[in-house]
């Protein structure tokens, strides 16, 4: 393991926070992650997210909530419902827990469905933001993160005891651990908390998909 913190291109000090699209998860999904979060304290390597952080993140921008640009997001909510208005919502879904080399997360491999999700959203950013607004390229696998790495160290017996808290559930890191329907995209303000390791975020608008 080592700091996920080592390797950000910038340090977030900026209050009003980083623009930012995010997918949330269900109030389940915290029950879900909740056997894990005893060892991921107890770990000097990883901070944990608290579980109102929890997200998978589809685009980051350019812009903070402060910019001139983001007087823009009420037509860039317009463009989503005009690019979104025949989707069908389909859902991926996310394995159990997994140890990186740099943060604890739950991943998916629905990436054809996830790329259809992110492309039209960032076509709307181009629609309404010019050539900007896609400054940050897409992510091109989703993922939760449950905990990001504070610290450089062997990870081996963190490892171990999430495959056995995945075991003693019942679940494999093979199986669908999560199922989130791709219905709603949620326009944040993000804080970015190096002292803690954590990434905060507030809500400025949901947008529903369906």
């Amino acid at each position: 393991m080592r700091s996920f913190f080592e390797t950000t291109e910038e340090d977030w000090t900026h209050p009003a926070g980083q623009l930012h699209l995010y997918l949330t998860p269900r109030e389940d999904f915290a029950a879900l992650v909740h056997p894990y979060e005893e060892a991921l304290e107890a770990s000097e390597l990883v901070a944990l997210q608290p579980s109102q952080a929890l997200h998978a993140t589809a685009q980051r921008l350019p812009f903070f909530a402060d910019s001139p640009q983001a007087e823009r997001i009420d037509e860039y909510i317009a463009a989503l419902h005009a690019a979104f208005c025949e989707w069908d919502a389909p859902a991926i879904t996310f394995t159990a827990p997994i140890v990186t080399e740099d943060s604890v997360l739950c991943p998916s491999d629905n990436l054809d469905i996830w790329g259809r999700y992110t492309s039209r959203i960032r076509q709307c950013l181009t629609e309404v933001f010019g050539p900007e607004g896609t400054h940050f390229g897409p992510v091109p696998r989703p993922h939760i993160t449950l905990a990001y790495g504070i610290g450089t160290g062997d990870s081996t017996e963190l490892e171990k005891t999430l495959r056995n808290i995945t075991a003693h559930e019942g679940l494999s890191t093979q199986n669908t651990f999560y199922s989130q329907p791709l219905d709603h995209l949620d326009i944040v303000t993000v804080h970015q908390k190096i002292s803690e390791g954590t990434y905060l975020f507030d809500t400025l608008n949901r947008v529903a998909l369906i």
